[in-house]
């Protein structure tokens, strides 16, 4: 499509758009999303949208006169909503039409979500910001032209005037509730360490400014995901100090450690770079200035932009960086033949241990006599997670690791059971979540609950009761009573005894994501001791 010809776009969103956002010149957008203000109602630049079921023809014929869409874009963050909205009839459109994929990387059973919401209501492509890393999940479960964007798409363009001094030593700008972990520990961390770190709130536009007035910006992920503060530092010219995600994210194929920003894996990694870039600041100005040329060379909003509407108006083929072609478990899903009902099973376990990476720091996992290939490879792009797979006793024998966490493949026989635990003896006082995966049958899992009982692991469910996927044992523990391993995990289950189901966000008698969040029976919560 011609960059001189305006693009018109109907946006299907939970929200009417902020200010942060970045609209091309040439592209005209009418949102249809809940609760739209009056006032852009009645300038034609929103309508507001209906739950449950509606025609896409509901809504086109509230365009304005002489205003048709080159492009449907629909936004996942629908889901959120009570009893979501679903368009039928996209398919049926004469224009592309795109779903934007949003927040797999957390909450409850967010990638099964997405996936039966985006079949439901059937885009011709399907895209992501910031988890590139689950782009496999998505091809695998059959969503047509799934494809990564860099988060920096959706970015204002925007670059400060630089200064000479700069005000602060380390800044970090975002959430840092409850649901952010890792930000909470590191910067109570960076504060008992007498790090001087501001970390206190800014509207957007002037956090952009500040970060250009400090020597170090801090970044924490949320969990594992590219997030738009990475491009946003990048772009005004600050210096970036962010923690190191897998190579599935994508930041390692886009930017360089050491020549175009700096990562951490740890505390006391932070600390020590912190430290040596507030002592080096022209190692951190040099830094800067590279990642700042490589963005605006590569990856300025208005880059990525005609790269978007080259794969989405033009059709042409979408480069392999942003198919993520360089993803094993993305190329080999074409050579072997897709079990619909695994897949799922699949990401019941990685959506429950993308929760346990979470909340946590370094946890060693184990997968004893484990036959499932695919689970590890998907559990490749969870970083925290450091991941042994051992295949007989005497290998097992040789592991010198407390593991925290412990998975096995239930055997066919119950009379094996007895023999697999036993095996597992020396590793089991220090573990305080253990999976048992597969079909179990009552007497299987009466035998098992015996066993493990026996060990200070009790039976307990999380988000889905499906006995068909896998069991799970946490550790259960006295007031006051602590492990003699040096690492640990302390499982701390909250509980909603007045809620008993499990209810699918997508029912029209659920209340979305949200609600699901109250219809946990048990949230997972692990920290290490």
């Amino acid at each position: 499509m011609s960059s001189s010809k305006t693009i018109k776009v109907l946006t299907l969103s939970k929200y009417y758009p902020r200010d942060n956002g970045f609209i091309p010149e040439n592209q005209s957008n009418i949102y249809a999303c809940m609760d739209p203000p009056v006032e852009a109602i009645e300038a034609g630049k929103a309508i507001a949208l209906p739950h449950g079921k509606f025609k896409i023809d509901l809504i086109l014929k509230q365009l304005p006169s002489g205003w048709w869409p080159d492009l449907v874009s629909i936004s996942s963050t629908l889901m959120l909503v009570q009893n979501p909205p679903i368009p039928v009839g996209i398919p049926s459109l004469t224009c592309p039409s795109v779903m934007k994929l949003i927040d797999s990387h957390h909450m409850p059973r967010p990638i099964q979500n997405l996936i039966e919401y985006a079949k439901l209501v059937g885009c011709q492509y399907h895209w992501t910001g910031y988890t590139r890393h689950h782009i496999h999940f998505f091809v695998e479960a059959g969503l047509p032209n799934v494809f990564w964007m860099p988060g920096a798409i959706s970015i204002p363009p925007y670059v400060p005037e630089s200064v000479k001094d700069k005000t602060y030593d380390v800044i970090f700008r975002g959430a840092v509730d409850s649901n952010h972990y890792h930000r909470r520990e590191f910067l109570k961390f960076l504060q008992e360490a007498e790090i001087n770190v501001d970390f206190s709130g800014s509207p957007y536009a002037e956090c952009l400014d500040i970060y250009v007035q400090s020597k170090i910006v801090l970044n924490c992920s949320l969990n594992g995901d590219l997030n738009r503060r990475v491009y946003e530092v990048l772009m005004v010219g600050g210096f970036l100090l962010t923690d190191r995600l897998a190579l599935q994210s994508g930041l390692p194929l886009l930017f360089q450690e050491g020549v175009h920003l700096e990562c951490y894996g740890s505390k006391q990694e932070l600390l020590d770079k912190i430290k040596y870039y507030l002592s080096h600041p022209d190692a951190a100005a040099e830094i800067a200035r590279q990642g700042h040329e490589l963005f605006m060379a590569k990856y300025h909003p208005e880059i990525l932009v005609e790269k978007f509407n080259q794969i989405v108006f033009d059709g042409k083929s979408i480069p392999s960086i942003f198919s993520a072609q360089d993803d094993v478990r993305v190329t080999n899903i074409f050579n072997r033949t897709i079990n619909i009902n695994n897949l799922y099973s699949r990401l019941k376990i990685y959506e429950l241990l993308q929760e346990v990476h979470r909340l946590n720091f370094e946890i060693d996992l184990l997968y004893y006599r484990g036959k499932n290939e695919l689970l590890i490879a998907d559990l490749s792009d969870l970083p925290k997670f450091q991941i042994t797979s051992v295949d007989s006793s005497q290998e097992l024998a040789n592991t010198t690791k407390d593991f925290e966490v412990i998975i096995i493949d239930l055997p066919n026989e119950v009379s094996d059971l007895k023999h697999l635990i036993e095996q597992l003896n020396p590793c089991l006082s220090g573990c305080s979540l253990f999976l048992a995966l597969g079909i179990s049958s009552s007497i299987k899992q009466k035998k098992l609950n015996s066993l493990l009982k026996s060990k200070g692991l009790v039976p307990t469910q999380f988000v889905e009761r499906d006995n068909r996927t896998y069991l799970a044992y946490q550790r259960q523990f006295e007031e006051n009573q602590t492990l003699s391993r040096t690492k640990k995990l302390n499982l701390e289950l909250f509980r909603y005894s007045d809620i008993e189901d499990y209810n699918n966000p997508l029912n029209n008698s659920s209340g979305g994501i949200k609600q699901l969040v109250k219809n946990l029976v048990h949230t997972i919560n692990m920290r290490k001791g």
